[in-house]
């Protein structure tokens, strides 16, 4: 039981290098103050109303700050600092591969004046030239889609058009339901493009089309940009990026079921009366669920560990009919006398001492080959083909054969969160007045497997202190840590005998070497953090009723040099 938060841990850390690449986005923008000077060490925090996270940065000398690495989503941006308004705008949306301008013009006032800013004009896409269009989930789930081909909706793209298959081969190698349809960017040649599902490559490099069709209830959004897109792309004339979805904070799933029958077909026109509608049967059906992973007693993965889990199967029954060409009974019989093409007897051959032919061998006569000159062997081939139904000599046979389709597609997504509000550690040492000070802290390393990490100021976590004096100099550590949802209470318990014997052995030390150690100054290594909680402040060793110095007598295990 106690390995499997390692468990869990460890395979959310073996996969990033796969997230690695994920298709992101990114706010950016300049803090003004009311006169329209820049105001630097402004705290920008980014927050994503839907897991939690949260991404802390500062404006820098000039004003600027940038927020890298953004999932693409909706997302609450604040900017605040002591003298001026807190100012917040809600619902800023970030797409994939979108750089998002955020200004902000500081107002004098109390931080604890807010002012929320919700809706208004859509962001501007200032920082870069490429042309780009994003189809969101919204439109990729609610429009109908013959197949739940997501590049259908292309077409919505002004300059983008689709068609059929870009070759039959293609097709038949990509099991048919993959590449069944092509993409034209800005009247370039379909052979063009690049695509790209989670950062990661999806482009067939034998036909330049993708490989990967994911199902549209797994999909957050897809852009198609072409134009001067950044270097990290390079290489195609257009860029196809889709983004999957993440789970969030709410438990949340849908079903889905699509069916077509011959029962519920019309007639084609061009059919015979009484003729009978083809036979065809066509099931699509699935389900998505998404949310925090929790296991009771495990782990508890709201604000931190999301899962999001898509399935889709498709069924498909039909007829297939084929107009094909067979030998046609005089041609079984070796009589090519109909056939333009001129049947040579290979035994009529001349070599030289070569090798090489000499001339051409003679025909057969009346282009008739006799039947003694048929191998057995051929007969017997010959006789696994069909005989034809009509005397034409192409397309003379029509067959009809049942075609069957099974196929089924997983697709999952962890994403584990790691920020200031789980996971923070803070060291600070401090020396007496006039001696050199040096302060290092609060340090946090906050955001997502496979984003950037990003250093911001931590919250200020409850401090179990020690305090230890000397003479001619006063110190004061504090040491403080959060521990991760994902460790045990066996853990906790071991990290803090720890540092309980710790503080044992520095205290007999300082018996031992007969240094005056002030009493309410040294702590009772027996008292657990969550005492120290409840009195608000450690609680220092006292004498026993006899008056002597019992302060050893506190430890719990004597220690030997």
């Amino acid at each position: 039981m106690k390995s499997r938060p390692a468990c869990f841990l460890i395979l959310a850390v073996a996969v990033a290098p796969c997230l690695a690449q994920a298709p992101a986005g990114e706010i950016s923008g300049v803090v003004l103050d009311p006169s329209g000077s820049v105001v630097p060490g402004v705290t920008i925090t980014v927050t994503n109303p839907a897991t939690n996270a949260t991404r802390v940065v500062q404006s820098n000398e000039a004003g600027l700050y940038t927020v890298p690495a953004l999932p693409p989503g909706a997302y609450n941006v604040k900017a605040e600092l002591t003298g001026f308004r807190t100012i917040e705008r809600n619902n800023v949306e970030v797409q994939v591969g979108s750089s998002n301008r955020i200004d902000f013009a500081l107002a004098v006032g109390e931080v604890s004046n807010v002012l929320e800013v919700t809706g208004g004009a859509p962001v501007l896409q200032t920082e870069t030239t490429s042309v780009g269009t994003v189809i969101e989930n919204r439109r990729i789930v609610e429009l109908p889609l013959n197949g739940r081909n997501y590049l259908q909706l292309a077409s919505l793209i002004p300059g983008a058009t689709t068609n059929g298959p870009s070759s039959s081969q293609g097709k038949q190698r990509m099991g048919g339901q993959r590449n069944s349809f092509t993409l034209n960017v800005a009247g370039q040649r379909i052979h063009y493009n690049h695509y790209a599902l989670d950062g990661v490559e999806n482009t067939d490099l034998n036909f330049n089309s993708y490989m990967l069709l994911p199902s549209i209830d797994a999909l957050q959004e897809f852009k198609v940009e072409s134009g001067l897109f950044d270097a990290e792309y390079g290489r195609a004339i257009a860029q196809v990026n889709v983004s999957t979805r993440s789970g969030t904070n709410q438990l949340h799933g849908a079903a889905f079921e699509f069916l077509r029958n011959s029962a519920l077909d019309a007639k084609n026109y061009f059919d015979r009366a009484g003729d009978p509608i083809p036979p065809f049967k066509r099931n699509q059906y699935g389900f998505t669920v998404g949310g925090p992973v929790v296991l009771p007693r495990v782990v508890n993965g709201k604000d931190k560990l999301f899962f999001l889990t898509n399935w889709e199967g498709l069924r498909e029954r039909k007829a297939l009919t084929q107009n094909i060409t067979v030998p046609t009974l005089a041609e079984r019989k070796g009589d090519f006398s109909a056939n333009p093409n001129i049947v040579y007897d290979p035994a009529t051959r001349v070599f030289d001492s070569s090798g090489a032919v000499i001339g051409a061998p003679t025909p057969f006569a009346g282009n008739v080959i006799p039947d003694n000159r048929i191998h057995p062997i051929s007969k017997k081939i010959l006789a696994f083909f069909p005989s034809p139904q009509s005397a034409a000599r192409s397309n003379n046979f029509i067959n009809i054969e049942g075609r069957r389709v099974d196929a089924d597609q997983l697709t999952y997504r962890i994403d584990l969160s790691l920020s200031g509000a789980r996971h923070g550690d803070q060291h600070r040492h401090a020396r007496p007045a006039g001696g050199a000070q040096q302060r290092l802290g609060p340090r946090t390393h906050a955001g997502q497997l496979g984003e950037a990490r990003a250093d911001a100021p931590a919250e200020q976590p409850h401090l179990a202190a020690r305090q230890h004096g000397q003479r001619g100099q006063g110190a004061r550590h504090q040491y403080s840590e959060r521990q991760p949802a994902l460790l045990g209470r066996a853990e906790r318990q071991h990290r803090h005998d720890r540092q309980s014997r710790r503080g044992e052995r520095r205290a007999l030390h300082q018996l031992r070497h007969h240094d005056p150690v002030p009493r309410q100054l040294l702590l009772d290594p027996r008292e657990t953090r969550a005492e120290v909680r409840r009195r608000g402040a450690p609680r220092p060793l006292q004498p026993d009723r006899r008056g002597r110095d019992a302060r050893a007598l506190h430890l719990r295990q004597p220690l030997h040099a």
